[in-house]
């Protein structure tokens, strides 16, 4: 491989604190022939000082500075834009990757749009906590055919962008990301699976460092999620997938976006709706995500809730 066909890029936002560790993560790798691009979006403390210190020891690096605070999603698209290779590795700036993260992606990305790992949950100190991105959400199992990948993602993510590896290809499909939608990961891997299989290894690729300065972290309270009103992020997506590329979709990729807009639809009503919500999520979400009798429960109390 050549630094032409790997972009690694990496947004960044008042990270001076966990920074270093993340680039030097990234400079260790395994295969270490890449650009590394980096976007400070309009930091206030130390953060660029710390990225000029790095680029001027390292002609990998190049990086760019916003002049107004852009927010993590527009940042990661501008960054997008802005890469040069064949395939492009998302980061974060608080974790920590493997030696090896971006040798195993591409040694399983073959041709697919999409390659991504698991990642371990670590502490603020970087001390792992037990257990996996996997083992946290419930995951079970991850299906390797293109059609059962995206009935999956219709109501549950399994790719963190953090361990992904994108192809060129897939970038020129997604973008620009919908207004509307505010995970830039979950609307990647969705566009993906509308076209190809996502390549899932269920290797640690990154330490996920859990912290109270996450840029994406808790929305509030449990009680707070369970009062919102609103649109779910993946009835947006689905929306969003419907109007852009009905033309391009099979009769049954069609059917199942708009049954799923239909269960998201009522998910927070009650009454008819309520059943309505429940008889979907027993069908296409919680028997379909789990083979395991113990979470079944809890799923479709989360489902009900809508948190």
């Amino acid at each position: 491989m050549v630094a032409d066909n790997i972009s690694i890029i990496l947004p960044t936002y008042n990270g001076a604190h966990y920074i270093c560790q993340q680039i030097d993560s990234i400079l260790s790798q395994t295969i270490g022939d890449f650009e590394l691009l980096i976007s400070d979006d309009a930091s206030s403390d130390q953060t660029c000082e710390i990225l000029d210190d790095y680029a001027s020891k390292d002609p990998r690096i190049k990086i760019k500075k916003q002049g107004r605070n852009l927010g993590f999603k527009r940042n990661f698209e501008f960054l997008l834009q802005e890469s040069t290779g064949r395939y492009i590795a998302l980061a974060d700036q608080d974790d920590i990757w493997m030696p090896n993260h971006i040798e195993f992606l591409l040694k399983n990305i073959g041709s697919s749009l999409c390659a991504c790992g698991n990642a371990e949950l670590v502490d603020k100190h970087g001390r792992s906590m037990g257990k996996t991105m996997k083992d946290d959400a419930g995951i079970e199992f991850v299906p390797s055919d293109m059609e059962s990948q995206f009935h999956h993602l219709l109501y549950n993510n399994f790719v963190q962008g953090c361990t992904a590896l994108i192809s060129r290809k897939l970038v020129d499909l997604a973008l620009p990301i919908p207004n509307n939608v505010r995970f830039h990961d979950y609307w990647l891997a969705s566009v993906a699976t509308l076209f190809s299989p996502i390549v899932y290894v269920d290797e640690i690729l990154v330490q996920y460092r859990q912290h109270t300065m996450n840029v994406i972290g808790s929305e509030g309270t449990l009680l707070s999620r369970m009062l919102k009103r609103g649109k779910p992020e993946m009835q947006l997506i689905c929306e969003s997938l419907l109007a852009r590329y009905s033309p391009r979709l099979t009769d049954q990729q069609l059917k199942q976006l708009k049954v799923a807009i239909r269960h998201f639809e009522s998910r927070y009503g009650f009454g008819p709706g309520l059943f309505c919500a429940f008889n979907t999520y027993r069908r296409y979400e919680t028997i379909y995500w789990s083979r395991s009798n113990k979470l079944k429960v809890p799923r479709i109390l989360k489902a009900l809730v809508g948190f």
